[in-house]
């Protein structure tokens, strides 16, 4: 019947595939289509949170039940397509789990998978067949919320040595993905200057990665594509130099997560 540990006859179908996020709940089905009468104990569908750095593996959480069991124990189902449902929970936001992503040269991930395992008379655990279904799961932050939805303070100005200064401002303090962040930029120059792409402006992502008591297990810098604007300044425009360069938040991007995180950090910002 069935001819190995993945197999056709056995999967899981989730009511809903999309981004969820900590503290809602998995729904769907496992689907066990049968040819003939089959006798079985129970399914075990489980879903885990784990974290791969390299050969490390750090476990979030699990969460499991068992479906399809009968309080008699081993029971036959008929030949057909059989559907047991299921519900599992994820952790709410107090777990601070990390989003969904793979990180570095995609060695090391963090992924959100269910996994069911068919139990059956007589059959070995490593024989029995199972399938699985990673979900995603993203961080949920409000960027409406008056914590963020405020001018982000012009950096201090930039004196360069021969006194010319840089002033970079953000009209907010947070972004969603595939927003567009418009970054000011305003230059004065001591005397005349001109020259072709002196303006680079890049989003640089910053991530760290922590395992037992907080010792980093994991730390990298990445920058996007940078964009370059040149820079004319004389006596027409008072050496001074003003510009609006608009940035795009890439739709994969893991949302930034303070610096009191438990598991993980991000941190974007525009040099």
């Amino acid at each position: 019947m069935f001819s190995g540990r993945k197999t056709k006859e056995f999967y899981i179908d989730l009511q809903d595939s999309r981004y969820y996020n900590p503290g809602e709940v998995v729904r769907g089905d496992v689907v066990l289509d049968v040819a003939k009468p089959t006798k079985i104990n129970h399914i075990k569908i489980a879903l885990t949170g784990t974290v791969h750095v390299g050969s490390n593996v750090l476990t979030l959480f699990t969460r499991e039940d068992e479906i399809a069991s009968d309080p008699n124990g081993s029971h036959v189902l008929e030949a057909k397509s059989n559907r047991f449902s299921f519900e599992l929970n994820i952790p709410g936001a107090n777990a601070e789990l990390p989003t969904s992503m793979k990180l570095g040269d995609g060695s090391s991930h963090i992924s959100y998978t269910l996994l069911a395992t068919l139990k059956r008379p007589f059959v070995p655990a490593p024989l029995a067949p199972e399938d699985t279904r990673e979900i995603s799961v993203v961080e949920k932050i409000d960027v409406s919320n008056p914590e963020y939805d405020h001018p982000v303070p012009e950096q201090d100005d930039q004196v360069m040595v021969d006194g010319t200064t840089l002033t970079v401002g953000i009209p907010k303090a947070a972004f969603v993905r595939g927003d567009i962040m418009p970054v000011s930029i305003k230059v004065q120059c001591a005397e005349d200057f001109g020259k072709a792409d002196a303006i680079r402006v890049a989003l640089v992502r910053r991530f760290h990665l922590f395992g037992k008591g907080r010792r980093e297990l994991l730390g990298e810098e990445n920058a996007r594509e940078p964009i370059y604007r040149d820079l004319i300044a004389n006596s027409d425009n008072d050496h001074s130099y003003e510009s609006t360069i608009k940035m795009f938040i890439p739709p994969a991007s893991p949302p930034t997560t303070g610096s009191s995180g438990r598991i993980l950090r991000y941190k974007y910002q525009s040099t």
